[in-house]
């Protein structure tokens, strides 16, 4: 069948239509895909920080300084890895390390038998 110049006309008018419109679903795909990704981070780091004993008052800090830090990624099936020269790392792993280092001033105060009580904690403020 031939088409007359009109037609082709009309059809490239329909295709070049149909193209953008492809254009912006996918780009509102993409957005919608990036924000689930940041969600699921931002949310599997909270959860390991507070696994990894996080004291509850200091949570906040704690997570906006790893979340800015940390190259954190999602696989296909939604687990979160952190990822670093020396390969990936599961982010509830990443956290307990981090908070037994570097973020131990983030930790809970202990509690029972082995916290300092108020004369302990006078005596070392005083005496250290």
């Amino acid at each position: 069948m031939t088409l007359t110049p009109e037609q082709e006309a009309e059809l490239a008018r329909l295709e070049a239509t149909q193209a953008a419109e492809l254009a912006g679903r996918e780009a509102k795909l993409s957005e919608a895909r990036a924000f689930n990704a940041n969600l699921l981070k931002s949310n599997a780091l909270r959860q390991a920080l507070i696994s990894g004993g996080c004291d509850a008052k200091k949570l906040s800090a704690a997570h906006a300084l790893l979340l800015e830090s940390l190259d954190l990624k999602v696989t296909d099936d939604h687990r979160v890895f952190v990822q670093s020269e020396f390969g990936d790392q599961d982010v509830n792993a990443s956290a307990a390390s981090w908070l037994a280092g570097q973020g131990s001033a983030f930790l809970m105060a202990p509690l029972g038998g082995a916290a300092p009580g108020p004369f302990e904690t006078m005596l070392a403020k005083h005496f250290h």
